[in-house]
């Protein structure tokens, strides 16, 4: 109880400074309850008007901490300037849920941070509200980038392990077909998701053309979400077609060795300043893709960058174009050119049974 009047206290002083822009209290031994306590007595104050950025990062935050913040939005969703919101400790599928219920209230909210209980229970909550259309009774949700997984600001790491398949699942069903503002979607370490689960992923976003939506997602991040290296070829397969990507991350350093590092406190690098490629670096995490596979996604993605869907477009006219070339050099090959010329009408009998055989 004297943990939580001192929140009440701090973030009651906290909440009378005006300028206040950033607060970063990650790592820190502090318990749910005391979390939602100054959650509450920072954002209802003055500060609340100022602050752009809340790091509760490997605290104890959990659902109390997320349930402060699902009704602080409800309440001031239009007077509250908080832009990125990482709350991660124990934060399950009921916290999720209660966040996901108010996003559409959270006006300025652009960077969700989430963890680290969730299921796929509470990742179809959070995507469901961040596809969700502006209607008569409710704004659509702003939300830029969806962490459930990777290293957050201050080195923190999030991990969902108890996601899956599913969720990989639920991101191609609801994606492609919305016109959400997400465009940064963050699933490292998660491995229950799988190789299948990555692949679907990506079959999925490669219908946003058709399902009617504009999908904005320029960014994933799937490393250490279970893709092993006979996973690579289906993988890259299903790339092919997809052209909204810009940024693709698979490889990367080994997320043990990514939670030892912000366990010592180094200091991450913050979300955004991204490059089309990211394939990890240092450590001892064996490496999923080959020079040769990593040349030709980066190549790919920045023709998505420059082409758009013009990039897809192109590469089913080569495909189309070398199924052509086979007929001509593998079936044809016995037939001449001058009757292969002349068109069909000029094939005789022997033609056609050079043309089958």
């Amino acid at each position: 109880s004297n943990g939580v009047a001192s929140a009440h206290h701090f973030g009651a002083t906290l909440g009378t400074l005006s300028a206040i822009t950033d607060l970063d209290l990650s790592t820190n031994p502090i318990d749910d309850a005391t979390c939602a306590t100054l959650i509450r007595a920072t954002l209802n104050g003055q500060a609340g008007h100022t602050l752009r950025c809340l790091n509760l990062g490997a605290t104890g935050a959990a659902d109390r901490s997320a349930t402060a913040c699902a009704e602080t939005f409800h309440e001031n969703g239009g007077c509250i300037a908080l832009r990125s919101l990482c709350i991660s400790g124990a934060v399950s599928d009921v916290g999720a849920t209660r966040i996901a219920s108010t996003l559409s209230h959270a006006f300025n909210l652009q960077e969700l941070w989430l963890g680290n209980c969730i299921s796929d229970v509470g990742a179809e909550a959070l995507l469901a509200a961040i596809v969700a259309p502006a209607s008569a009774h409710h704004a659509a949700s702003r939300l830029n980038l969806l962490g459930l997984g990777g290293e957050v600001r201050s080195g923190v790491i999030i991990r969902n392990s108890e996601l899956g398949p599913r969720t990989a699942e639920m991101c191609a069903e609801m994606l492609p077909r919305s016109s959400s503002c997400l465009s940064d979607l963050r699933l490292t370490g998660n491995s229950g998701i799988s190789g299948p689960g990555c692949i679907r992923l990506l079959g999925g976003l490669q219908a946003s053309q058709q399902k009617g939506g504009s999908c904005l997602l320029r960014s994933l991040h799937i490393d250490g979400c279970g893709t092993r290296r006979d996973d690579v070829p289906s993988l890259l397969r299903a790339l092919d077609p997809v052209w909204v990507l810009h940024e693709l991350k698979i490889d990367s350093e080994n997320i043990d060795e990514m939670s030892s590092r912000a366990s010592s406190h180094e200091v991450g690098t913050p979300a955004g300043g991204k490059s089309p490629l990211k394939v990890g670096g240092g450590g001892g995490a064996q490496r999923l893709l080959t020079l040769q596979q990593k040349l030709a996604m980066a190549k790919l993605l920045e023709d998505n960058k420059a082409m758009g869907v013009r990039r897809v477009e192109s590469w089913r006219l080569s495909c189309s174009l070398a199924e052509v070339a086979w007929v001509f050099t593998s079936l044809c090959a016995k037939v001449s050119p001058q009757v292969m010329e002349a068109g069909l009408e000029a094939w005789d009998g022997a033609d056609c049974a050079h043309f089958v055989c």
